[in-house]
């Protein structure tokens, strides 16, 4: 049932365990037994029931479930520390999954697949994409004080839309203020431009 071998090397369900502990449990992939289960029967608010990773005497990152009633929250956590951090606390969140499946980049409660609050910065390309042909959405959110702006595939036709939401600060967009047709007409204060470019100024007055 368990092996420590003379390296010091702990095998459980294992007699030839590859690292200071190996769980091995043969039966794992035909039934619901999972190797190693890791309970915190605390109750309190913001208790956390996970694993903590050292380096040398300092913690430097940690995955945690926490509770944020007496009820545990679902959602999975990771965090690091500063450079020297030698208490737990030290230790900041920095990503989550919650029980959803979303999950979170500068943010404790994401509420898409995929929610970041920060700056995004990438050396290849990103996807963007929804299934079942369904539109996708780029946010931009800034300050309350002025517009966010979504850039959208077929969220209200077959085009890519740059729309305003409708107040400051706001999460609703309606009404696109350019759209590019698929055939490449450009419009901007209509959503069906006829020409390469077509203007539909606040007079009703057109510009091809």
């Amino acid at each position: 049932r368990l092996a420590i071998d003379q390296s010091g090397n702990v095998g459980i369900g294992t007699t030839g365990p590859g690292k200071r502990l190996e769980v091995f449990d043969s039966n794992a992939a035909t039934t619901t037994t999972t190797g190693i289960v890791i309970n915190n029967n605390d109750l309190t608010a913001n208790a956390r029931s996970g694993i903590l990773f050292r380096n040398s005497d300092t913690f430097s990152a940690a995955i945690w479930t926490p509770r944020v009633t007496t009820e545990s929250s679902g959602s999975l956590v990771f965090g690091t520390g500063t450079s020297g951090a030698t208490v737990e606390t030290a230790i900041t969140e920095k990503m989550r999954i919650d029980k959803n499946g979303n999950v979170g980049i500068g943010t404790t409660t994401p509420q898409n697949p995929l929610n970041v609050v920060g700056v995004i910065n990438s050396t290849s390309s990103v996807t963007i994409g929804l299934q079942n042909n369904a539109g996708a959405t780029l946010k931009l959110l800034g300050s309350s004080t002025g517009n966010n702006w979504m850039i959208a595939n077929q969220q209200n036709l077959g085009a890519l839309e740059i729309t305003p939401s409708t107040v400051a600060g706001g999460s609703t967009f309606t009404t696109p203020a350019v759209t590019i047709l698929n055939g490449g007409n450009v419009g901007i204060g209509t959503t069906a431009p006829s020409s390469k470019l077509h203007i539909n100024t606040t007079d009703n007055s057109t510009t091809p």
